[in-house]
C-alpha cells in the first residue's frame, strides 16, 4: 500500500496549539477500492504522518486500487480508462496513467496530493515547470459536489518531472491543474501529458474533478458477494463454474505484494512525535532538530510544516525572519528550483554546498535578492535584499527541508544559529530530551503560633 501526503510547499510541522496539529494521524487504506473495506495499517496511534498529507487530527483512507481516491473526508472517482499506479513520490496520495493517444508515444500522468503554500504559490511553481515560465492559458473555478475549485491551465515545453536534470525537456505538453481545500486540508490534483493525450482525457480530467464529494462508505460499491462453500447449491454447478471463480480467489494473492511492500508503507510507519516540554526539539519519526536559544516557537501557518520558528529581528531591519521544517516529496532540483522561482528573475543560487552532520549529509542552497514568496497576497510588495539559506537532506526513509528567510540583516545575525541548527541533526532518542524539573509543590505555611508581644 502507498502512503499519502504532501508538497510543495511540499509540504510539515509544534507547541502550544502546535501540539494538537501534531499528533500522529492514522492512516486507513482498502486494499480495493471495490470492497469497500478499510483496515488500520499497523503502527499508526490515529493522526497524519510526516509528509503532511492530510490533516492532523482525522482520519484518513486511501484506496489502494481501483479508481477511488479517498482522504479523510475527501473523495474523487478516477473515471474508466485510467490506470492506477504506484506513486512515484510518498507525498502522492494516489496516481494514475492515461493511455497515450495514438500519435503520441508517452503517457499522461495525473496526480492527487494534499499540500499547503498559497494558491498562487502553487501556481507559480507550475509555471516554472515550463520554459519560459509561461502565464497560464486559463484559470477558472469550477463548482463541485465537494465545493469549489481552481483550474489552471498550461501549455508549452515542459521542464518538470524529468528523471534527471539532464534529460530533454519534452515540447507541445499540456498541463491541468486544480486546487480545492476539503474539510480544511487543501489538495491539489495536476494532470499533464502530450497535448494529444490531454485532448483525447479532456473528458476524463473534466469527471474526475467533478466527482469532488465528501465520502461515504456506502458510496464504495462492494464485489458481488461469492457463493458460500457450504451451500449445496455451490457445489451442483457444470464444472466450468468454479473455473470462472478462480481469478476471484488468487485477487488476495496478487494484491499482498503491495501491502507488504516497504517503499510503500515506510513513511506511512513514520509518526509525529513532538516534544511538549520543549520549545526547542524538532522530532518526527528518526528525525531530531534542535532550535538555538533565542528562536521563538510559532504554530506553522501552513498544515504541511512540521515546526515554525520566528527569528528576532536586527536593530536595522523590522521584519522578523521565519524558519520552518518540512517533510516533503521531489527531487532536489525541484525543490531549489521552487525556491529559486520565489525570487524575482528566478536567480541561480549563491551557493550550493554539501554539508556533514551526526544525522548524515545535508544539502545547503543559499539565495539572495527580492524575494516574492510568502506574501499575505500577490498584490503585496515583494522585499527587497532578503536571504534564504535552504536545506535539503533525508532521514529515515523521508525527505525533509528546513527553510530560513528574512531581511538581509536579520539572517546575518541568525547565521550561527542557522548552522547551529543543521548541525543539530540527529537520529531521535527520547532520552535526548531532558524534560523539566517539576515545579515544586505549593504547600501552606505552618501555622505558628504568636510570640508574646507580637500582633496576631
Amino acid at each position: 500500500m502507498f502512503r499519502g501526503m504532501i508538497a510543495i510547499s511540499l509540504c510539515l510541522l509544534l507547541l502550544g496549539g502546535c501540539e494538537n496539529r501534531l499528533q500522529p494521524t492514522k492512516r486507513v487504506v482498502s486494499e480495493d477500492s471495490a470492497t469497500g473495506e478499510f483496515t488500520d495499517i499497523p503502527g499508526h496511534g490515529g493522526a497524519p504522518h510526516g509528509m503532511a498529507p492530510g490533516t492532523p487530527g482525522r482520519e484518513q483512507a486511501v484506496a489502494a486500487e481501483g479508481p477511488d481516491v479517498v482522504d479523510g473526508t475527501m473523495h474523487l472517482t478516477a473515471p474508466e480508462g485510467w490506470i492506477r499506479k504506484r506513486p512515484r513520490s510518498g507525498m502522492t496520495l494516489a496516481e494514475f496513467s492515461l493511455p497515450h493517444a495514438e500519435q503520441d508515444t508517452t503517457d499522461g500522468r495525473v496526480t492527487v496530493t494534499p499540500i499547503g503554500g498559497t494558491e498562487q504559490m502553487l501556481i507559480d511553481y507550475w509555471r516554472n515547470q515550463f520554459q519560459g515560465n509561461p502565464e497560464p492559458d486559463s484559470v477558472k473555478k469550477l463548482v463541485t459536489a465537494g465545493g469549489q475549485v481552481t483550474e489552471v491551465r498550461f501549455s508549452g515545453t515542459f521542464s518538470g518531472a524529468r528523471a534527471s536534470a539532464t534529460d530533454p525537456a519534452r515540447s507541445d505538453y499540456q498541463m491541468v491543474g486544480a486546487i480545492f481545500t476539503f474539510a480544511d486540508q487543501q489538495y491539489t490534483v495536476k494532470c499533464y501529458g502530450p497535448q494529444k493525450t490531454m485532448a483525447k482525457h479532456e473528458d476524463g480530467v473534466q469527471s474526475f474533478l467533478q466527482s469532488l464529494k465528501t465520502f461515504r462508505p456506502e458510496s464504495i460499491k462492494p464485489k458481488s458477494k461469492e457463493p458460500d462453500e457450504t451451500e449445496p447449491d455451490a457445489a451442483e454447478p457444470d464444472a466450468a463454474e468454479p473455473d470462472e471463480t478462480e481469478p476471484d480467489e488468487t485477487e488476495p494473492e496478487a494484491t499482498e505484494p503491495e501491502a507488504t511492500e516497504p517503499d510503500e508503507t515506510e513513511p506511512d510507519e513514520t509518526k509525529r512525535v513532538v516534544s511538549e516540554d520543549s520549545a526547542t526539539d524538532v522530532v518526527h519519526g528518526a528525525m531530531h532538530l534542535t532550535a538555538p536559544e533565542g528562536w521563538i516557537r510559532k504554530q506553522p501557518r501552513s498544515g504541511m510544516t512540521l515546526a515554525e520558528f520566528s527569528l528576532p529581528h536586527a536593530k536595522q531591519d523590522t521584519t522578523d525572519g521565519r524558519v520552518t521544517v518540512t517533510s516533503i516529496g521531489g527531487t532536489e532540483q525541484m525543490l531549489i528550483d521552487y525556491w529559486r522561482n520565489q525570487f524575482q528573475g528566478n536567480p541561480e543560487p549563491d551557493s550550493v554546498k554539501k554539508l556533514a552532520t551526526a544525522g548524515g549529509q545535508v544539502t545547503e542552497v543559499r539565495f539572495s535578492g527580492t524575494f516574492s514568496g510568502a506574501r499575505a497576497s500577490a498584490t503585496d510588495p515583494a522585499p527587497s535584499d532578503y536571504r534564504m539559506v535552504g536545506a535539503i537532506f533525508t532521514l529515515g526513509g523521508q525527505q525533509y527541508t528546513v527553510k530560513c528567510y528574512g531581511p538581509e540583516k536579520t539572517m546575518a545575525k541568525h547565521e550561527d544559529g542557522i548552522q547551529s541548527f543543521l548541525q543539530s541533526l540527529k537520529t531521535f532518542r527520547p532520552e535526548s530530551i531532558k524534560p523539566k524539573s517539576p515545579e515544586p509543590e505549593a504547600t501552606e505555611p505552618e501555622a505558628t503560633e504568636p510570640q508574646p508581644g507580637e500582633s496576631e
